[in-house]
């Protein structure tokens, strides 16, 4: 992400809310799983949220972001009987 950012002219502190947008999008677009993109798009949103602890960060861009949906699971359980 920060090579990304850092492609876009963009300073890793001031990436606007578009920003993860596009960067959610451009998952979209590659065709990963769902699983993979909630777990990348976490990674983000934490990453951005250390950063502002760190105080290099204002705003955490990922912030209210809508994740993926799990899909539903196929697992069989065994019944008692």
């Amino acid at each position: 992400m920060a090579v990304v950012i850092q492609a876009r002219g963009l300073h890793v502190g001031d990436v606007p809310t578009v920003e993860s947008d596009l960067y959610a999008a451009a998952m979209r677009a590659t065709g990963l799983a769902a699983n993979t993109h909630r777990a990348r798009l976490s990674a983000a949103k934490s990453w951005y949220t250390y950063l502002r602890r760190a105080g290099v960060a204002a705003t955490n861009p990922f912030d209210g972001m809508e994740q993926p949906r799990r899909p539903a699971s196929t697992t069989r359980y065994v019944s008692g009987e």
